[in-house]
């Protein structure tokens, strides 16, 4: 039976968020909590796998006792997300990884209230004012306003922040930096849903790289180690199979090694993504040889069944050339990027737009490429990093844009 309290709107949404990162805890002012119970026995779920032994000092690890509630979560929001875009507000993943929360902007549609319910361990939050998409467009806005106001020659990082709730922009420029006036810029051609702020701050230790080159030994051009690849794919409607890697990877790659000696010559007409709507920093490298369905993941080969949006502070682990496996919490969403390729690739400026980001920063140059994923769902393909996160793109914004779906073998 779901037991459902109400309680007076005094707190704002971006409280709400604060509290929904904690979990469990006790009912919010401002919104409608829902209490969905015990999970029931028939939701589909995955197939579940066993990774191999991860490294003891990345904690949490993909591991099923972990990952197998999240992704049916995540699973679930998307359905949600997909169904009531004018509805949904946040998706949150509990410190656990066994409960969440999930927000609407009103009252909760009663197909997402049964949806859930057959996870159990979900909190609902009621009357937070805003939506996920208005985030998602005023985060957008936020990027482009910047950009304009800063110029083409700033680096510059936007992004929608789980901890706090606000936008923030982050920026290095050669002029002098002048935080009030940005934000004053910013903010009179922008309207900020809910409660929330929009944070300027000038800090040039806190930029993303484009992390190509240096060490990496999944992708190579004319014999030097570039970047790291991802999922195999396959056109959805025809027969051309491939690899997922990063857009600022080059184009003109010759060889591929996921995790061995397997080669493959990449055919002409490899397609690339730009920060252009619906952006992400993805490209397609198309081969004339048979893939198997595997892709390294730092632990094990494994077949991915799906791809999946991952939510604030769920645990997405990743595999990169230089530095392996590793797993992180998400802690941003919706981030623009305007920051430096590698020295060693020319050190121009690389535009980007919408990266998820982690809590922490777990990878290096030579891992843009590689995948993101949870147990067998892939969720994005590394575009960056910096002083405190490693960031990248949806995985399932690359299927969509280039008309791909998984492959998973003949």
């Amino acid at each position: 039976m779901r037991r459902i309290t109400k309680v007076p709107a005094m707190m704002t949404g971006a409280l709400v968020l604060l509290v929904a990162l904690s979990l469990p805890q006790t009912a919010q002012a401002g919104s409608t909590e829902v209490d969905l119970g015990a999970p029931s026995a028939d939701i589909p779920r995955l197939p579940e796998i066993q990774p191999a032994s991860a490294p003891t000092t990345r904690t949490p690890s993909d591991d099923p006792a972990y990952g197998t509630w999240q992704n049916d979560f995540l699973a679930a929001a998307d359905v949600i997300r997909q169904g009531h875009p004018d509805e949904l507000a946040e998706v949150v993943v509990g410190d656990d990884l066994n409960s969440g929360t999930v927000g609407f902007a009103a009252a909760a549609p009663a197909e997402a209230l049964e949806q859930l319910g057959k996870l159990g361990r979900v909190r609902v939050t009621e009357n937070l004012g805003y939506t996920e998409k208005s985030v998602s467009d005023t985060a957008a806005q936020v990027y482009s306003l910047a950009k304009a106001t800063l110029g083409p020659e700033a680096e510059l990082n936007t992004y929608y922040d789980g901890a706090d709730g606000n936008f923030h922009v982050k920026y290095s420029s050669s002029a002098p930096a002048d935080d009030a006036y940005l934000r004053s810029s910013i903010s009179a051609q922008l309207v900020l849903p809910g409660n929330k702020r929009l944070v300027v701050e000038s800090d040039p230790s806190d930029m993303l790289e484009m992390q190509n080159l240096q060490g990496g030994h999944v992708t190579y051009w004319s014999g030097i180690l570039m970047c790291t690849s991802a999922f195999p794919v396959k056109k959805r409607d025809g027969a051309d199979i491939g690899v997922l890697t990063a857009g600022h990877c080059p184009g003109a790659t010759t060889q591929w090694v996921p995790g061995g000696g397997m080669y493959f010559s990449v055919q002409p007409n490899s397609q690339s993504t730009s920060s252009s709507y619906p952006g992400g920093d993805f490209r397609w490298l198309r081969s004339s040889e048979m893939f198997d369905g595997l892709t390294w993941t730092g632990t094990d080969y494994r077949r991915f069944a799906g791809a999946g949006i991952a939510a604030l502070n769920s645990n997405i682990c990743k595999y990169g050339a230089t530095t392996g496996y590793g797993c992180s919490r998400v802690a941003q969403l919706f981030v623009g990027s305007q920051s430096r390729v590698l020295p060693e690739d020319g050190g121009g400026l690389y535009d980007v737009y919408p990266l998820t980001c982690s809590a922490t920063n777990i990878t290096a140059g030579g891992d843009s490429g590689g995948p993101w994923y949870s147990q067998n769902v892939a969720y994005g393909v590394h575009t960056a990093g910096g002083a405190s996160r490693s960031c990248w793109s949806s995985a399932a914004l690359a299927l969509s844009r280039f008309n791909l779906v998984l492959w998973t073998g003949p």
